[in-house]
């Protein structure tokens, strides 16, 4: 970063190697053999120093900024080995801690050339942040589908002694959709910033209005950043429309904790507390406290996100609990980065609700289990464009068959991103 110079250090056979590989600018090779050699000589500092060096230019900043906290920690006095950190907390966008190293470099009188190369970091870092932080970010989705049960209803016209009206059997429909989201992002220190976002969705069912669903959410929170990990707390809102008349609104708190692993792992914690309330029936009043986590892992061109979480409807009038459930909920995505262009993905999600008591009518505590299946490719367009086509399927089976359920689902979006 600052010279080419070495660091003042007695190098081994290994680090002469890394030196000549990486003056030819091979740093692929480079890389490769100081992993070969990581086991054995990994600790030693003219190794270490070496080997942070080509993952730094093989592209692998988060690796390099592991290597190199370690050097500046064992040898605080070592200028070289704090200016290569700094390049590397650059690279994963911690500009924060990245001027911070730059500045404490300065502080002890470099050469002037090293002071120019410094002094145009921190212009690229002031740069990087101004553009992080131009917080107005969004989309808008326009969609389109098929929809084989739009009111999640039994195919069977007789249940029991019972025989079921038309209109509490499954009905299918084409429909169109449109999704929305904007959010605002500003910084009020260098680890600490707050967002507002506001989402609407909208599905029209163009065969039966009745089940045309509408909704609007807005949220927003305070983020604080420290190294690889993220906290955030906030509040949240939303309100939903079943044919365009009042139907739920939730509104409550939520806490989420998310830390890096390096560059190819990332877990999230999730907690919330929400208030629901029904416009149509008193007993769905509920507060559900909801917990879940979420663990990534990049391998390759390929995303794998797994996900897990469960939590409680508890309502507040003694009459509804027929009505309230303890749920837990799984699933599993894998996204593969085909081409620049091209993004196939596929996921599976199981989803299993337990009422709190006996249904007034049939006796006995519902039980429902609830598989999703989808797969779907996703196209860029151009720079801020999206085409995706997705297909799924869901079936929901129950120990009281009234609830029993399947549905498909094909539908295309193209989205615009700002």
């Amino acid at each position: 970063m600052a010279d080419d110079s070495s660091p003042p250090l007695q190098r081994s056979s290994t680090a002469r190697q890394l030196t000549e590989l990486l003056r030819r600018q091979q740093h692929e090779a480079a890389y490769a053999l100081a992993t070969q050699h990581l086991s054995r000589e990994e600790g030693d500092p003219d190794f270490d120093f070496y080997y942070g060096l080509a993952a730094l230019e093989n592209g692998r900043a988060q690796e390099a900024s592991f290597v190199f906290e370690r050097l500046v920690a064992l040898s605080p006095e070592n200028d070289r080995f704090r200016l290569e950190y700094a390049r590397a907390l650059y690279q994963i966008k911690r500009y924060a801690e990245a001027e911070q190293q730059f500045r404490l470099v300065l502080e002890h009188n470099p050469p002037a050339a090293v002071v120019s190369n410094i002094e145009r970091f921190i212009e690229r870092v002031s740069s990087a942040r101004d553009e992080v932080n131009k917080r107005w970010e969004g989309f808008v989705e326009l969609g389109a589908g098929y929809d084989s049960n739009i009111n999640n209803a039994t195919g069977d016209p007789v249940v029991g002694l019972f025989e079921l009206p038309d209109s509490a059997m499954a009905m299918d429909s084409p429909y169109l959709a449109a999704h929305s989201l904007v959010k605002y992002h500003w910084p009020f220190s260098q680890r600490n910033r707050a967002f507002v976002q506001l989402q609407s969705d909208h599905k029209h069912n163009s065969l039966n209005s009745d089940f045309d669903l509408d909704s609007l959410g807005l949220s927003s929170a305070w983020v604080h950043q420290r190294g690889a990990e993220q906290f955030q707390a906030g509040l949240q809102y939303q309100h939903t429309w079943l044919d365009g008349q009042a139907y739920q609104r939730a509104s409550g708190i939520f806490g989420q904790w998310r830390h890096l692993w390096g560059t190819q792992v990332a877990t999230t914690l999730y907690s919330g507390l929400f208030d629901k309330h029904s416009f149509q029936l008193d007993e769905l009043d509920v507060w559900q406290p909801i917990v879940s986590g979420q663990l990534q892992i990049l391998s390759g061109n390929l995303l794998h996100q797994f996900s897990l979480g469960g939590g409680s409807e508890n309502p507040r009038l003694s009459s509804g609990r027929h009505l309230a459930k303890d749920f837990r909920f799984g699933g599993y995505q894998l996204l593969w980065q085909a081409s620049e262009l091209w993004q196939p993905y596929a996921g599976v999600s199981a989803f299993n609700g337990r009422y709190k008591a006996h249904h007034p009518v049939f006796g006995e505590r519902r039980e429902d289990d609830a598989y999703r299946l989808s797969v779907g490719v996703s196209r860029r367009l151009a720079e801020s464009l999206n085409l995706s086509l997705e297909t799924s399927y869901t079936d929901n089976q129950s120990n009281l068959s009234l609830y029993e359920y399947h549905r498909w689902q094909l539908e295309a979006r193209l989205q615009r991103v700002f």
